[in-house]
């Protein structure tokens, strides 16, 4: 991925975008561990994937 498209659309520019993660897809659940001791409890947490603000897909919408 290029960090500008062809046509100068970048992600902190999509509808999508929140100024640090892209809302395009629903969250994932990843286990994030509780703590460091033995036995380790892991906790679900919801995460968006982390999307640098001057990189653009192909799916890109403006904002209205």
């Amino acid at each position: 991925m290029s960090p500008t498209a062809p046509d100068g659309k970048v992600c902190r520019d999509c509808k999508f975008f929140d100024g640090s993660n892209c809302h395009r897809y629903p969250p994932q659940m990843v286990p994030w561990p509780n703590d460091n001791q033995h036995p380790i409890i892991y906790n679900p947490m919801a995460t968006f994937p982390f999307v640098d603000p001057n990189n653009w897909c192909g799916e890109w919408i403006k904002s209205k």
